[in-house]
């Protein structure tokens, strides 16, 4: 048999230049470029590390576009009607038009019990403790905590969510003060409770405690604060004239009974 002779191949003319794949020099150009600025922007940042370090930047809560954003996220929260979202969960009578028309714990107490008007009271205290821990979490100043008070207070009494017609406010003015000054909220609350255990009047209890509330300030708080607290009680003690003119008469409602008006509400404030 008889071996297959080797077959050399040609050697390339010498005037023959090699053929390059033309993608391996932009590969390696690239390569290249992608690692010269790499180098350079590491060297840029580390540059600006040293010579303009870090700094910690914080919002000033006290200006005044501050405090209008402060005011509007406050109201609108304070506007949530916890009365009238919990009566439509029990499927109960809208309370600003059953019992006193008034939407709070104590007309929902009256309209469907103890757990409608607790999820009530919880949700309407919420509104006025929740803005204003937000920003002390924040270290906001007092004049940022004492507008956002105000301003779910406001909310509660004149929700845009449900045509301007809220509550009176006392347990969203509870809330917004123990945010404000735990001391202060919790005097104002233990002054409702033992008011309203002796005579089982929520209302003239809520005037004792803002009377109370406004008092405390005075020693307790610092000048915002005190402003705030002032209104409130200023407010709350306006929001329940028609009930003191009933106490006077004697026809004022206590705890838990039903109106002898039945399903008429009172008329607007």
């Amino acid at each position: 048999m008889c071996a297959t002779p080797f077959k050399q191949e040609p050697l390339p003319h010498p005037s023959t230049k090699p053929s390059i794949n033309p993608g391996t020099f932009f590969h390696f150009f690239a390569c290249r470029h992608f690692f010269i600025c790499a180098l350079n922007f590491k060297v840029v940042i580390m540059h600006g590390i040293r010579t303009h370090p870090l700094q910690e930047y914080t919002v000033d809560f006290s200006s005044g576009p501050a405090l209008v954003g402060i005011a509007i996220v406050s109201y609108l929260i304070g506007s949530i009607a916890s009365a009238v979202l919990v009566a439509r969960l029990f499927h109960l009578p809208d309370p600003r038009q059953a019992g006193s028309g008034n939407p709070g714990a104590t007309n929902v107490l009256r309209l469907g019990g103890k757990k409608a008007a607790l999820l009530t009271l919880f949700g309407d205290l919420g509104k006025g403790l929740l803005p204003v821990l937000i920003l002390r979490a924040l270290n906001a100043p007092e004049v940022a905590l004492a507008v956002a008070a105000l301003a779910a207070f406001f909310g509660h009494i004149f929700p845009v969510f449900f045509g301007f017609k809220g509550g009176k406010g006392v347990a969203t003015a509870a809330g917004a003060l123990l945010g404000l000054n735990p001391l202060i909220g919790l005097i104002t609350i233990g002054t409702w409770i033992a008011c309203a255990f002796i005579t089982r009047y929520s209302s003239l209890s809520a005037i004792l405690a803002a009377v109370v509330a406004a008092s405390s300030a005075l020693y307790l708080a610092p000048p915002a604060t005190m402003v705030a607290v002032s209104i409130m009680a200023i407010m709350l003690i306006y929001r329940h004239h028609r009930n003191i003119r009933r106490l006077i008469n004697g026809e004022e409602p206590k705890i838990g009974k039903k109106t002898d008006s039945g399903n008429q509400p009172e008329k607007p404030v």
